[in-house]
């Protein structure tokens, strides 16, 4: 699946993170894009997990090892999976514990609840700017990559998706102030 086969894919589901929870298509669909591999990596296809979300105190040791985890906010299945993290100025990988869904569709709604519940995410909750979400994500610890922002915002300004954010915003009757690349 190409990146533009997989942001059509999505669109649908992304385009309603606005209205329900004040969350920018745009940050949503290229962080979808970036950590899933345009949904061809291996969380995507076995575990329709889009986005990376880790659960709370999870411990593995490997694929096909047991995973325990101690996370109120979720009951759902997990997966041992190897992830590259950047630690003390490192690319190393290790093996973490990822929420996994029964659909694509689950999966974004997991992510937009996850941003509101976990508190750590309200600076992106109801901003209008894509290059104000994506440092906002970052600097919150959604991603360890020192390079996070830069990948998210040249996704979304390479495949143009703050059309997306504008079309959001417009249908919710609150389009001023929307960042356009």
């Amino acid at each position: 699946m190409t990146r533009e086969e997989f942001l059509q894919e999505i669109r649908e589901t992304v385009m309603t993170l606005w209205e329900d929870f004040q969350i920018l298509p745009s940050i949503a669909a290229a962080q979808a894009a970036h950590e899933s591999g345009n949904g061809q990596s291996d969380l995507a296809q076995n575990g329709n997990a889009l986005f990376g979300i880790k659960v709370a105190n999870g411990v593995c040791d490997g694929p096909g090892e047991p995973v325990s985890f101690d996370d109120p906010s979720w009951t759902g299945d997990v997966i041992c999976h190897l992830t590259w993290e950047h630690i003390d100025g490192e690319d190393i990988q290790v093996y973490d514990t990822f929420r996994i869904y029964d659909s694509w569709g689950a999966s974004i709604q997991d992510y937009a609840d996850y941003l509101h519940v976990r508190g750590l995410y309200d600076a992106v909750i109801g901003e209008t700017d894509y290059l104000v979400a994506a440092q906002a994500l970052f600097d919150a610890g959604y991603a360890t990559d020192p390079n996070y922002v830069e990948r998210i915002t040249t996704l979304i300004e390479e495949y143009q998706l703050t059309d997306w954010d504008e079309e959001a915003l417009s249908a919710s009757g609150g389009s001023e102030g929307a960042t356009s690349c």
